[in-house]
């Protein structure tokens, strides 16, 4: 079986060919910059009005660039599908001073510099692949998506709440992998759909093969999760210091969640970071801290299981996870299948395992591939 696995960071896009007639090591794996890591360099060079058009995609950080780039007195245009990748509410854009076009075309502006809004750009993975003589389109039996999607918020409510009342919702069934969704996404996250339906419209025969998507943050946690056992009747933290945000996640020997938070990365000191861990491992995390701090939340499922002595290890990853390089408790940093920046694609790969396995005939075993 093979299935392409992709994590859309803040960052990075990190891809992993998955072939389960190879090892993990001989798999395809390719990390590089994201696209809207890309664009807010292009724009911070250029000198040029800017249009945007295309689809949804991840905003940060290229709107502060082009915000910044307003006040300069550049012109910037998008179409509304593109202006919903910095806020789904695009009259909030509006009033950051980027024109919205419902009928812009490149052509209609000529001499601005054009940028093409989508996540995933898979024309260059073609070309990447095809220089390989790699038979990816044809060959590909599953495809497995993170990308990262703060949720539509109705009037009068924190965009930043929509996340954590889904996580409420979902974890009911207490295990990470239920954060994932097949084939559809809800309502409320629409860059979820996006990104399935530019799959599915990229290439005639991935308009019926099982496309999967997940929140980037819980996909790393899963990946995680996937090289990892616990100790019976002890606990474990994962925390995952992405460059956007924080998630963590408290666990017991099942590999239940007990409890989570989620903040964002850019407001956490090395201080904050460790208190919002000593309160996790206690159960004693407080939403609404959280929430007045500019983070998402907190939930507490099982109180009765919270216990720092019961915590065997911490282990934090992500790429700002030097924020606890210095830190007193006591911190592991794992690189689940020797593949640190893989750690999302991985997890995407357990998460279909755990939760569609039976389905779909697919098993992956992280510990026995590490052996």
């Amino acid at each position: 079986m093979r299935i392409l696995a992709i994590d859309v960071g803040h960052g990075t896009i990190d891809i992993l060919l998955y072939d389960d007639q190879k090892t993990f090591e001989n798999s395809i794996q390719l990390v590089f910059p994201s696209v809207p890591h890309r664009f807010a360099q292009i724009v911070e060079t250029s000198n040029k009005n800017i249009f945007l058009y295309g689809h949804i995609m991840g905003g940060d950080p290229l709107a502060g660039r082009l915000y910044r780039a307003v006040k300069k007195g550049r012109m910037v245009v998008a179409t509304p599908r593109a202006a919903m990748s910095f806020r789904y509410n695009i009259a909030e854009v509006e009033q950051k001073g980027v024109i919205i076009d419902e009928n812009g075309t490149t052509e209609k502006y000529p001499d601005f510099l054009h940028l093409k809004t989508r996540d995933i750009e898979f024309e260059v993975l073609d070309r990447f692949f095809s220089h390989l003589d790699e038979k990816w389109k044809d060959t590909v039996d599953i495809i497995a998506l993170a990308v990262q999607d703060h949720g539509k918020n109705r009037p009068g409510e924190s965009a930043r709440v929509v996340r954590i009342n889904e996580y409420k919702k979902r974890l009911k069934n207490p295990f990470v992998t239920e954060l994932a969704y097949m084939d559809t996404a809800p309502d409320i996250f629409p860059r979820f759909q996006e990104n399935i339906d530019l799959t599915r419209s990229y290439y005639e025969k991935w308009e019926k093969i099982p496309i999967m998507v997940m929140d980037s943050s819980p996909a790393v946690i899963a990946g995680v999760l996937s090289d990892l056992q616990i100790s019976p009747t002890k606990n474990a933290v994962i925390v995952n210091v992405g460059n956007g945000h924080t998630l963590g996640f408290l666990l017991n020997s099942k590999k239940e969640v007990l409890a989570l938070f989620e903040h964002h990365t850019g407001l956490l000191t090395q201080r904050k970071l460790e208190q919002l861990i000593t309160d996790l491992m206690s159960g004693n995390i407080n939403n609404e801290t959280i929430l007045n701090d500019k983070g998402h939340g907190a939930l507490v499922f099982k109180q009765e299981e919270c216990n720092p002595q019961k915590v065997e290890k911490i282990y934090v990853i992500g790429p700002k996870r030097n924020l606890l390089a210095n830190s007193s408790l006591n911190i592991e940093f794992p690189a689940p299948l020797g593949a640190m920046m893989l750690a999302g694609p991985i997890g995407l790969l357990y998460t279909l395992a755990e939760k569609w396995g039976e389905s779909f005939n697919f098993r992956f075993n992280a510990n026995k591939v590490k052996k």
